[in-house]
């Protein structure tokens, strides 16, 4: 069915093209038979471009608005979720730079105890009379007195 239709038509239907362009530029073609003299195919090429840039118009000026959309929801995804979890782990690693033995923690995993030691990044945390366990540094999650706040903040 399509190749009983002109050729500007098909095109339109196939490739979604302006159907006037399609015509100007079929008419213009010479290799279409459609050869026309110099003075109205000028003519005809100008209405095609004009045709043309009309169509293109509203693409090509929406494309600033994307990019300026994706910076405004990287800007608050940034100041939403990224800063907050920054400062987050800032303050932690300050907690952490500060401990001392005899202080009161919570570990990640809701242990409470005492630290004994630190060595290094192992921090030995008495549970109990003469049970002690040994953690990474890095899980201590609070100091005992706030622990319900140190863990729900470990947790978000």
């Amino acid at each position: 069915m399509m190749g009983s239709l002109p050729h500007f038509i098909t095109n339109y239907a196939l490739h979604g093209q302006s159907w006037a362009s399609s015509l100007l530029i079929a008419q213009s073609d010479p290799l279409a038979g459609g050869g026309a003299p110099a003075a109205v195919a000028g003519a005809q090429a100008g209405a095609a471009s004009t045709a043309s840039a009309t169509g293109n118009g509203a693409g090509a000026g929406a494309g600033w608005i994307s990019w300026v959309m994706m910076l405004g929801v990287f800007g608050i995804f940034y100041f939403m979720v990224l800063r907050p979890q920054q400062k987050k782990a800032s303050q932690h690693k300050q907690f952490l730079d500060a401990l001392q033995p005899d202080a009161a923690v919570v570990t990640s995993g809701g242990i409470y105890g005492k630290i004994v030691s630190i060595a290094d990044q192992i921090v030995t945390v008495e549970i109990a009379d003469r049970v002690r366990i040994r953690v990474h540094k890095s899980h201590v999650a609070g100091a005992a007195s706030n622990a319900s706040e140190a863990l729900a903040n470990q947790q978000k």
